[in-house]
């Protein structure tokens, strides 16, 4: 064999292999905001669930479906070659139909794990899930477990792609983040009543940001506008809003009927 067609052979396998790798560990579609860069200015569970004469027990054992599944987000992050995506999705679908959620360390694990696929997958079915178990959850919590379950979701009401900017619950809260061709930015979540908010930029200059609103699935009616230009808002899905943010621009988000 030729030293080409050697070289040739050799180029192909690298390229399999990469591509290979590239399927078996995909890119994450967007990343968690760090806890520094979210703030919330309510909070995100019904305090009237709250439970004061309760002795917390985190020692619950989880079932074998949630162990598997965090074993997988274990296993892309080590990128172990047992990693297995589709797996992990009917595991997920799975434990949403059997309502597996009815203690606090399920719960806990079940927003580690749908966290991980909204960063993986950008599917917004996931953050979907987030937003429902804010609104239906009926769980009877301390105000530690309360508090701690919060941490554990903050990071995903705002998910970012480098300057593309997700937003997955709409709740009172603000980020803030140093946009890639320089200059602070800062986005506030404003709540005018339960169904209706005002998304606003503070910026040090005029930049390119893509924005994505996640609309809850109840919302039928939903209805999106920035200066007076309505934005396509099907419930379960991103309504999505390129162009150039200035200081003080606003959106205006009506999730009534």
């Amino acid at each position: 064999m030729s030293l080409i067609n050697k070289v040739t052979l050799i180029s192909l396998f690298l390229i399999l292999i990469s591509c290979s790798t590239e399927h078996k560990f995909p890119e994450k579609v967007c990343e968690r905001t760090s806890a520094d860069q979210v703030e919330l200015s309510q909070n995100l569970f019904n305090i009237d669930n709250l439970v004061t004469d309760r002795i917390e027990n985190h020692l619950s054992e989880l079932s074998q479906n949630f162990n598997e599944m965090l074993l997988f987000v274990n296993q892309y992050e080590l990128k172990d070659e047992k990693f297995d995506l589709r797996r992990l999705e009917e595991l997920w679908e799975s434990a949403k139909k059997e309502k597996e959620l009815n203690d606090f360390i399920s719960l806990s694990a079940w927003i580690d794990i749908t966290g991980f696929l909204i960063e993986l997958t950008g599917n917004p079915k996931y953050g979907v899930e987030l937003q429902d178990l804010i609104r239906y959850s009926k769980l009877s919590l301390s105000e530690n477990e309360m508090k701690q379950l919060e941490q554990k979701i903050s990071p995903f009401i705002y998910t970012r792609d480098v300057d593309n900017v997700y937003l997955n619950l709409v709740t009172n809260s603000s980020t803030h983040f140093d946009h890639s061709l320089k200059g602070k930015v800062r986005i506030t979540i404003e709540k005018q009543t339960e169904g209706k908010a005002l998304v606003k930029f503070n910026m040090e200059n005029k930049r390119v940001i893509e924005l994505f609103i996640l609309i809850p699935e109840w919302a039928k009616s939903a209805s999106v506008t920035e200066k007076n230009v309505k934005y396509v808002a099907n419930p379960g899905e991103y309504c999505h809003i390129l162009r150039k943010w200035s200081d003080g621009d606003k959106v205006e988000i009506n999730l009534e009927d």
